[in-house]
């Protein structure tokens, strides 16, 4: 029987098909080698295992959305130039005796990343310039503790207070927020408040300590370890790729060292307005921590956060400021700025609080870097602010 077979050639469309395909392949391998060297000739080699060397590590509390753990590390937080020294208690500077040495005024500085002073390197940070200063004009007994952690808000301030600082037997706890708090403020409401608002952070597993897992220093697999390791392009396009997941599409890899990822994304759109549960909240935050303060016998003082934020701010200094940090227009900044500011005011004397007021620094370009955090020169300015009030303060007091 015969059999009939098929001859035909395939079609010239089908051909056309494999060419376009061939070459689509051949033009992406191009591209990968060189994205590939050209990464490796212009930018640093970065991996995710090297961020995490000169990064700082957070564990993970409940009283608080994380903390230092309480060993001695130094690292840089957020910019290389940044390097700071935790101590085995798992805060900046120095380390501190406890029960507190006899003689000793302790000062406690509670606040965020400005406090904490996250371009500053080791020793330079303004809460230790405030300490050296009043030590040069004769406070030689003043004791300062740098608690700031960056990304703190009040609540996480109030929490590290009842939480732990109380046992620092502190004279004075200085309260300075305002920046991280108002990232709150656009969505803030009866449906979302701050118990439903943030979640446990996600940590490494099997880590006796519970550190909190990043994703910019650790690895999410095998085949993730491997490529990075191997290629910096997909160093690049991973750590856009996380940025752009958590939100976080202003950090770049040259710029930055360790990301806030415990920021919950419930904004999505730069808006001219919020409500006023924020402010709401922020007040009472600042009244039970200045009420918390007392009942551990130390005397509370705000401190308002000088900023670059202001009404005279030109383009520069607006392409300086992190707007889709708090999802806040220039105006709406401006005006959660002013209102914290009241805030303190209000609080404090409801509460028969001292505050030191720092407004004269605030707009002055020389002095910050962009939105609160400060130059050399901006920490120098605060340093020098903060130990003036001070030795008023303790003059009047006999220390």
């Amino acid at each position: 029987m015969a059999v009939n077979k098929d001859t035909r050639k395939p079609s010239a469309k089908s051909g056309k098909v494999l060419m376009v395909l061939f070459s689509s392949i051949v033009s992406l391998c191009v591209t990968i080698v060189f994205g590939e060297a050209y990464i490796r000739l212009t930018k640093p080699y970065m991996t995710p295992d090297a961020l995490g060397d000169e990064s700082l590590e957070y564990e993970a509390t409940v009283l608080s959305r994380n903390a230092f753990p309480q060993r001695v590390q130094r690292g840089a937080q957020r910019h290389v130039s940044g390097i700071a020294m935790i101590n085995s208690r798992g805060y900046r500077g120095e380390e501190f005796a406890i029960p507190k040495p006899a003689g000793t005024t302790r000062i406690v500085l509670l606040g965020g990343s400005a406090v904490f002073d996250i371009y500053a390197k080791v020793g330079e940070d303004w809460p230790n310039l405030v300490e050296t200063k009043l030590h040069e004009i004769g406070h030689s007994n003043i004791e300062i503790i740098n608690a700031a952690t960056p990304g703190h808000a009040t609540w996480d301030s109030l929490g590290r207070l009842y939480g732990e600082i109380w046992m620092f037997e502190p004279d004075y706890v200085v309260v300075c927020h305002a920046w991280n708090d108002i990232k709150y403020f656009t969505w803030l409401s009866s449906e979302k408040s701050l118990l439903r608002g943030f979640r446990p952070l996600p940590v490494v597993p099997g880590d006796p300590n519970v550190i909190v897992w990043n994703p910019f220093t650790q690895y999410t697999g095998s085949v993730d370890h491997f490529f990075s390791r191997n290629s910096q392009l997909y160093v690049r396009l991973r750590w856009r790729y996380m940025s752009w997941r958590l939100g976080l599409m202003h950090q770049s890899i040259e710029g930055g060292r360790q990301v806030d990822i415990s920021v919950p994304t419930n904004a999505t759109e730069i808006s001219d307005s919020y409500s006023n549960w924020g402010i709401e909240q922020y007040k009472l935050n600042l009244r039970v921590i200045a009420d918390t303060a007392r009942d551990i016998g130390a005397e509370p003082i705000f401190l308002t956060q000088p900023r670059l934020v202001s009404e005279n701010n030109g383009q520069t200094e607006r392409d300086l400021i992190g707007y889709e940090g708090v999802f806040l227009t220039h105006e709406a900044l401006l005006q959660a700025f002013e209102q914290t500011d009241e805030a303190i005011f209000d609080v404090a004397q409801i509460e028969h609080v001292t505050v030191f007021e720092l407004s004269s620094l605030n707009g002055k370009t020389d002095l910050f870097r962009d939105h609160v955090h400060t130059t050399r020169t901006g920490s120098e300015a605060v340093a020098n602010a903060v130990a003036n009030l001070f030795a008023e303060t303790l003059d009047d007091v006999g220390y």
